[in-house]
């Protein structure tokens, strides 16, 4: 495990004897698929769909009106520098005060 501002690596242990914060299967399959492709779509369901790969949300669809506020940690486990930066550059056309991102 990389390390992380959040997260107290020597208390983890203990984090999984008290169980992990509830989620469905779903959504960590979701998660899963983002780092698999590295892409940010919808949830791969080919019946659903009809198609092999899940389509991509379209980042630029989000209205420039649209207060969007992204926060990270620089040693974030799950999502990175790099991940916000990919994610910047489909929102670069986004209002500047209409964004803000905050790291720690």
């Amino acid at each position: 495990m990389s390390p992380n501002c959040c997260l107290n690596s020597s208390a983890f242990s203990i984090y999984l004897d008290h169980g992990l914060p509830p989620t469905s299967t779903k959504n960590l399959i979701h998660l899963s698929q983002r780092v698999r492709t590295g892409n940010i779509a919808k949830y791969d369901n080919s019946q659903h769909y009809g198609e092999p790969v899940p389509p991509v949300y379209d980042m630029t669809a989000i209205p420039n009106e649209f207060p969007l506020v992204f926060t990270y940690g620089w040693k974030d486990a799950l999502y990175d520098v790099m991940d916000v930066q990919l994610l910047l550059n489909d929102l670069k056309d986004h209002h500047p005060n209409n964004l803000d991102v905050l790291s720690r």
